[in-house]
């Protein structure tokens, strides 16, 4: 999946999500290093979103994130997650792996804490 698509896509559903969320404290990172390392970021913790060849990776980083999160990503995903991105000192930091940029939404609107309509 392309870079610039993806975080294009990524900048409108924070756009959507401010208008619809009182949860404003939601901002979009993206590494200056390694462009296609983007995030959505709040106090909860970071929802990576990394695009691939023909996929996209959904990355849930933070404790509570990850306590809140793993239930929604496995019922939304069909699985446990695919692995994980640290593994040391013991694994963390899940990903799903996913083909269809609407699971990333759906994601998104969750970690926002937004009902996707």
């Amino acid at each position: 999946m392309d870079v610039e698509t993806t975080k294009e896509r990524l900048l409108q559903l924070e756009k959507e999500i401010k208008s619809l969320s009182l949860k404003k404290d939601i901002e979009f990172h993206q590494q200056r290093v390694v462009k296609k390392h983007m995030a959505l970021k709040s106090a909860n913790g970071t929802l990576w979103i990394v695009p691939n060849q023909s996929s996209y990776d959904i990355c849930l980083s933070g404790q509570s994130l990850v306590a809140e999160m793993t239930p929604f990503m496995t019922k939304l995903c069909g699985s446990d997650c695919t692995s994980y991105k640290q593994t040391k000192p013991k694994p963390h930091i899940p990903y799903w792996r996913v083909e269809d940029f609407q699971i990333v939404k759906k994601a998104v609107y969750r970690f926002a804490g937004v009902e996707l309509k």
